[in-house]
């Protein structure tokens, strides 16, 4: 994927990456709202009427996870240290998960 960084410059993927990180926000919210409307319907109905909104949400996280995986490359990023800080982020939100409950 370093190459497709290479090809286009590091400012041009990262323009990219804004704005297909918009999109995906835009589809995150599509896809509640869509959700929010099908609340009663019959769960056959639902999971039809849906399908698009669904689709076009694996688009965008699919495009995301691409321009990460062309930083990831492009910027020699150890893919076990990322694994490593992905957990402990992962972790470190359900401490704070934990924490809110108690309070």
């Amino acid at each position: 994927m370093k190459e497709i960084v290479e090809h286009y410059g590091v400012s041009n993927q990262q323009r990219k990456f804004a704005e297909e990180n918009l999109e995906l926000q835009e589809a995150i919210i599509d896809y509640q709202y869509a959700c929010r409307r099908m609340d009663g319907m019959p769960a056959s109905y639902a999971e039809q009427y849906l399908k698009g909104y669904k689709y076009h949400l694996m688009e965008e996280l699919a495009d995301n996870l691409l321009l990460i995986g062309e930083f990831v490359d492009y910027f020699d990023i150890d893919t076990d240290e990322l694994e490593d800080m992905t957990n402990y982020k992962y972790k470190r939100t359900k401490r704070r998960m934990k924490d809110d409950k108690s309070r």
